[in-house]
């Protein structure tokens, strides 16, 4: 059993930290350390060395605890030779490493990473394709919240609604608000993404969709975010579904544990950046799976926040297929995408293949 659970974690590691081999590597010697029967403190050795890339409070302190190690087996020695540990030390050990874990995820600044500056301006970069049915009630719902923001941290906000090519009256509703509309190339929300992306030049940049409405005080929260953590690179708006079914809601809660945990983001969920991180990472000009390939990308930066239901979401995917067969669907194009991007495939065409049979399936 313990090898099959080791094997399964090793694979997790293989698959999500693609971009961060070093970390990757350290997790795996940490799940090694965890998945054995006896535990030196001398196996902790190429884990200081990991440690120098990617330093943690809490490896640094069983570090420092597994030195009274030494202790008991000294104790020993000199006494009756049989080893037998002390009762409070496994207290110690893991009673503290949990503790500091806890501490240094929810109180603690990270030791290291980038320090960013203050935001002063935010781009905000809508693709869209046929969405005259949605695209009104998404406007005015920003511009709401636009002023509620300006008046309160006196930012410039530019808007940048890209078309894929609309044949409905999307178009023409856009013309009717203050916003820089330009038509894409190529069509995909990658493509689109990142057109909108090169157009801007502010600090902060949000990725919304045309089927979602900003929650009230949504983008103030965004900014107070990145007031109060200087070294926060990224995250998510967070979302609920219009419609709230039971069903809905497991999708939200799946929705909020794969980014709280894995680290991993859907472009519903609204994601922002800081556009020096945006530069250093670029933005994928892939039609589909944009998202999971920046979230890939930006596993380097450990900083990243959920504000959680900030977003009001169509639930439109959903209403006219089979839940389970749509929830079965998204869960096998991602599996496809990490596994054929980890062995190598060539992410552009890999997204296409998904993009077609995304698109043939609905």
């Amino acid at each position: 059993l313990m090898i099959c659970i080791y094997l399964v974690v090793i694979l997790f590691i293989f698959i999500f930290f693609q971009e961060v081999p070093l970390k990757s590597i350290l997790y795996a010697w940490i799940w090694l350390l965890l998945c054995l029967p006896v535990f030196h403190p001398w196996y902790l050795l190429t884990i200081q060395v990991l440690m120098c890339f990617y330093p943690k409070r809490n490896i640094f302190y069983l570090s420092i605890i597994m030195g009274l190690y030494f202790y008991v087996i000294a104790f020993q020695l000199n006494n009756n030779g049989i080893w037998l540990e002390f009762w409070w030390l496994p207290i110690i050990t893991y009673g503290g490493f949990i503790m500091v874990t806890i501490a240094e995820k929810f109180y603690f600044k990270p030791l290291c990473g980038d320090k960013f500056s203050a935001i002063k301006s935010l781009d905000i970069v809508i693709p869209v394709y046929n969405e005259s049915f949605k695209i009104r009630s998404c406007l005015n719902s920003l511009f709401a919240e636009i002023e509620r923001l300006k008046s309160s941290h006196l930012l410039s906000v530019n808007i940048w609604v890209i078309d894929g090519g609309s044949t409905d009256e999307t178009r023409d509703i856009l013309k009717s608000f203050p916003i820089k509309m330009e038509l894409s190339e190529n069509r995909g929300r990658g493509n689109q993404l990142a057109h909108g992306f090169e157009l801007g030049a502010s600090d902060l940049v949000l990725f919304l969709h045309a089927d979602a409405f900003l929650q009230r005080d949504a983008l103030i929260k965004m900014m107070a975010s990145f007031q109060k953590n200087s070294y926060l690179a990224w995250g998510v708006m967070g979302h609920i579904y219009e419609d709230q079914t039971f069903k809905l809601k497991i999708i939200e809660s799946l929705n909020r544990f794969r980014f709280n945990y894995l680290g991993i983001a859907f472009g519903d969920q609204g994601m922002f950046f800081r556009r020096e991180v945006l530069n250093k990472i670029g933005v994928p000009k892939i039609p589909l799976m944009e998202d999971i390939e920046m979230s890939l990308r930006l596993f380097r930066y450990s900083e990243r926040i959920n504000l959680n239901d900030c977003l009001l979401v169509s639930a439109r995917r959903w209403a006219h297929r089979n839940f389970f067969k749509s929830v079965y669907q998204v869960i096998g194009l991602c599996l496809q995408f990490f596994i054929w991007r980890r062995l190598g495939y060539n992410v552009n065409k890999l997204s296409k293949e998904i993009y077609k049979k995304y698109y043939s399936e609905k």
